[in-house]
């Protein structure tokens, strides 16, 4: 078979399963995806690469992707898929071309502020707080001056509150409902850092620690 022949069949082979439902927008909207929480690599570092290549990285990629989150596929785009991307989620990557763990805080006690929040909301929060310490070495308290954690209610293309300057990329921009609810930064280890969280104004929101209806987010557990 020629790399050509061989390019399209790979390429068709990623819609074989349900092509009656599926189309070639999907499959663009799932290159879009893989690339913004990093299962696949940006465009431009593919510049020069051939069809054949691309549709074996994009492959790999939505293996990686299946692999996980538990899903079935072996590298085909299917309906069940397509779904799990549609879904609310974080707007961090799901991969990172760093370590994690070697970003964070130089200290265990952390102060935090929720920007504008009220009573209901804190207490929330403050909840939250609690499970995570639970499960740390952390330990938390509210300061309304000087938090090392600064969350806050934004939307559409937005700016860290505590400096002005826009969000940065990869960070996706808040479309609206049912898209991306949340995004935060890792601390860099600098002094006197403040680590934003971004919570999408625009989420139904489930607030109070009561049990959330089915159409709601819940504050309290969502990440």
């Amino acid at each position: 078979m020629t790399p050509v022949a061989l390019s399209l069949a790979l390429t068709i082979s990623l819609l074989t399963a349900v092509a009656a439902t599926l189309t070639y927008d999907d499959v663009a909207e799932a290159s879009c995806y893989l690339r913004t929480y990093g299962f696949l690599e940006n465009e431009e570092n593919h510049q020069q690469s051939s069809s054949l290549d691309n549709a074996i990285t994009l492959n790999e990629a939505l293996s990686l992707f299946q692999k996980y989150y538990s899903l079935p596929g072996n590298g085909v785009l299917i309906v069940e898929t397509i779904r799990v991307m549609r879904r609310p989620r974080c707007g961090v990557a799901d991969i990172h071309a760093y370590s994690p763990l070697t970003r964070k805080w130089t200290r265990t006690h952390l102060m935090w502020n929720f920007r504008l929040a009220n009573r209901d909301t804190l207490r929330t929060i403050q909840s939250a707080f609690a499970l995570w310490s639970k499960q740390s070495s952390l330990t938390f308290s509210r300061d309304p001056l000087q938090p090392d954690i600064l969350i806050s209610y934004q939307s559409g293309a937005h700016a860290y509150e505590n400096s002005g300057d826009s969000c940065p990329p990869p960070r996706v921009p808040f479309t609206g409902p049912r898209s991306v609810v949340a995004h935060a930064f890792f601390p860099t280890g600098a002094p006197n850092q403040v680590t934003e969280v971004h919570v999408n104004e625009t989420e139904p929101w489930h607030i109070t620690l009561a049990r959330p209806p089915s159409d709601k987010l819940y504050l309290l557990q969502k990440r």
